[in-house]
């Protein structure tokens, strides 16, 4: 458990590389941006245990290889994007307690 805080930057999404990515139970706040679509190989995103609002955004569509992906327990809010159907590889969704 961390404690860092803010807002996630888009600059997040300059990172084309990223595989694994948590960074659950800080204080993140503010929206998930959307440039974290550029992560078009990641396997495991774990953003759970933050004070994110907003909406999952659809460029999570481009993750090809996801696996896993956990936003449980902020304070998301809309409805699940439908890019979550072209996710063929994904096994593991958190998103309770929003």
């Amino acid at each position: 458990q961390n404690q860092f805080t803010g807002p996630l930057p888009d600059s997040l999404g300059d990172i084309k590389t990223m595989k694994v990515f948590d960074a659950d139970h800080n204080e993140f706040t503010g929206t998930i941006p959307s440039s974290i679509g550029n992560w078009v190989d990641s396997d495991w995103v774990k953003l759970s245990y933050n004070k994110l609002t907003g909406v999952i955004p659809s460029s999570i569509g481009n993750w090809n290889n996801a696996q896993a992906v956990f936003f449980d327990n902020n304070n998301l809010s809309g409805t699940l994007p439908q890019e979550f159907g072209t996710m063929k590889r994904l096994q593991q969704v958190g998103i309770h307690h929003n």
